[in-house]
């Protein structure tokens, strides 16, 4: 999946958890914020495309794991981060409820990544996302071209008007004040 694409996926996600969650508007705008900065880039899964992966974290993993789409694109760590953030949330809630209200930092992280590998399943023929943490045996739909028509489409038309619908549900359908929001997320090119 394209940049622009991951960006808003994650943002899409982002809102639809927090609405469901019933977050204030600005604990919802922070995640899908922080949801859209590490769905792609150099704080998502493709930090193995850039220099502080190739030439710093990754030779903490052998050869093999460092490619693109390699280790950092493996399901496991999401299911890992969600099972210990909810242990963390549950231990908090526990035994310090003032650290509980602050979860969803790092809950917004975690919709970030796990949008991107969404992405990357539904597009990249061929390839789609690592069965193993090693990186092999990749699964996914792997049956839609990265900036194939339909990528596009669903950058460009599908994204922003579910996440505009999405801001319209979240502002208790004040439409001007959704429209606006929605445009003032969509990715300037």
């Amino acid at each position: 999946m394209n940049g622009p694409g991951h960006r808003l996926l994650g943002m899409a996600s982002a809102l639809e958890l927090a609405d469901l969650a019933g977050w204030p508007l600005l604990q919802t705008a922070g995640a899908v914020a922080i949801a859209g900065i590490t769905a792609h880039g150099r704080t998502s899964p493709d930090v193995d495309q850039f220099d502080i992966w190739r030439h710093w974290l990754g030779r903490l993993f052998p050869a093999g794991w460092r490619e693109h789409r390699g280790t950092t694109h493996w399901w496991g760590w999401q299911a890992l981060g969600a099972a210990l953030l909810a242990c963390g949330w549950l231990a908090a809630r526990t035994y310090a409820p003032a650290w509980a209200s602050w979860w969803w930092l790092p809950g917004a992280v975690l919709v970030g990544w796990t949008s991107h590998l969404v992405g990357d399943a539904l597009f990249g023929l061929g390839k789609g996302i690592p069965l193993r943490a090693n990186g092999d045996g990749h699964v996914g739909l792997m049956c839609f071209k990265v900036g194939g028509r339909l990528e596009q489409a669903t950058t460009w038309v599908v994204l922003p008007l579910a996440l505009a619908f999405q801001a319209w549900l979240v502002t208790g359908g004040h439409a001007a004040d959704a429209v606006t929001a929605a445009l003032a997320l969509l990715p300037r090119t």
